[in-house]
Parts: structure tokens; sequence; C-alpha cells
């Protein structure tokens, strides 16, 4: 189980990221949310400056965002495989806080 999906479901995540991945799903590792209120495409550039690869739009998927009401703006989706370690989980956990 990769350790990012299971940090965000095990404490929440928080209040500015809006995980749109349904709470059944989140041992899939697929990610998808939006922080605040960027773009999408905002969001996965700051990520991809810190060097963390992660996918924003929409997925070729728009009744999926109909549903989950990211039709404006999508949601950036990341994918954390097995071998994604601790720190990188908190190094993303902490970039998409926006913090600067």
């Amino acid at each position: 189980m990769p350790i990012c999906c299971s940090t965000l479901s095990g404490q929440g995540p928080p209040s500015e990221i809006r995980v749109a991945t349904p709470p059944e799903q989140i041992g899939v590792p697929v990610l998808s949310f939006n922080v605040d209120d960027r773009t999408s495409e905002e969001t996965a550039a700051y990520l991809a400056a810190r060097q963390i690869a992660v996918r924003g739009g929409y997925h070729c998927a728009p009744c999926a965002h109909r549903f989950f009401g990211t039709d404006k703006r999508g949601t950036v989706r990341v994918s954390p495989g097995v071998f994604t370690g601790m720190n990188e989980c908190e190094y993303f956990l902490n970039s998409v806080k926006f913090r600067e």
C-alpha cells in the first residue's frame, strides 16, 4: 500500500486540500485532489518545480469531473508506487500545502 495514500486517508487531508478520490478507493494507487481554489494546472506546475511527478487536468473523465464538481478546473493526480518511501510522502505532503 502506498504510504502517501494511507497517510492522507489515515489522518485526513489538511484543510486546504480537497481529495476527490472516494474514501473506499483510497487504497488504489491514484489520488486525485485539488488545493484551495488553485487550478489543477497551477498545482501541478508548483509540484513539478519541486520534482514531484503529478498530472493536472481532466484526465479524459468529464463525467467523473461533473460528479465531483471539478469540471471547471480538473484535478491533480498523484500515483505513488510500492517504492515510495516515507521521506517522499512527507516531502509531498509538505509541498502540497503551498508553504512559501
